[in-house]
């Protein structure tokens, strides 16, 4: 719910008055385990997404609820267990899709957009995220009615949220602190990255490029490398050999 009010106030900016943002959260709120900076950017792209498929405009939907699965409900998200989940929801009354392309949102580099405007990596991502908080995404998609994104994820206890949370591995006495590089040319995106991982207890550079990489390495060893794959002018996985 916090994170959806927040970006509510800057994406009513980015939108405009053609794509009104509704929002709609718990007064009590649940907690689940995840990294909110990962959420910020999977409710980003899907909102930003749902733009796309209004192009006439039309508002753009976001809830929070609580929901408590049952085990039928759960066998058909798949990746779930019975029990108290927290359901985001995304809505917009565009364009939709039908079965074939729904189908085929997830893989890397599918995109339904005119050249130049889409990667087809945004939606792996959002499916990423929310499978590595231990969650899963149903979609709800017609032609010409519209697209609903539900992202589920099961509600965590707060002492065992808290205990999980990396801010706290920092001072785990079994944490072995390691020589990090980040290699990436988005300077937020590496900024997070390496924020994260200091406060995990890890010494940690940060490179723009993949030449400042190699530099810093003849510099200093590493131990591990977390580099972005898309590199100005060479592919990322060339700089782990």
């Amino acid at each position: 719910g916090e994170v959806v009010v927040r970006l509510k106030r800057w994406m009513d900016r980015v939108l405009g008055p053609e794509h009104p943002l509704v929002i709609d959260v718990p007064d009590a709120p649940w907690l689940i385990e995840a990294d909110r900076s990962q959420i910020e950017r999977a409710l980003t792209a899907l909102i930003m997404n749902a733009q796309d498929a209004t192009p006439n405009g039309g508002d753009i939907r976001v809830t929070v609820r609580h929901e408590v699965l049952d085990a039928d409900r759960a066998q058909v998200l798949g990746q779930l267990a019975s029990g108290e989940h927290v359901v985001v929801t995304v809505r917009d009354r565009g364009v939709g899709m039908d079965d074939a392309t729904r189908r085929r949102i997830f893989e890397p580099f599918f995109t339904t957009k005119a050249m130049g405007r889409g990667t087809g990596l945004g939606l792996p991502a959002v499916l990423g995220t929310v499978l590595q908080s231990g969650g899963a995404i149903d979609v709800q998609s017609a032609p010409r009615e519209g697209t609903e994104f539900r992202l589920y994820f099961p509600r965590r206890e707060e002492t065992k949220a808290r205990t999980s949370d990396p801010r706290h591995r920092a001072t785990d006495a079994h944490t072995t602190p390691l020589r990090v590089l980040v290699v990436e040319d988005e300077p937020e995106v590496g900024r997070v990255l390496r924020r994260t991982l200091q406060k995990a207890g890890h010494h940690t550079r940060l490179a723009d490029s993949a030449d400042m990489a190699e530099t810093m390495v003849r510099s200093e060893p590493v131990d591990v490398l977390v580099c972005d794959l898309g590199l100005p002018g060479v592919h990322g996985s060339i700089l782990s050999g």
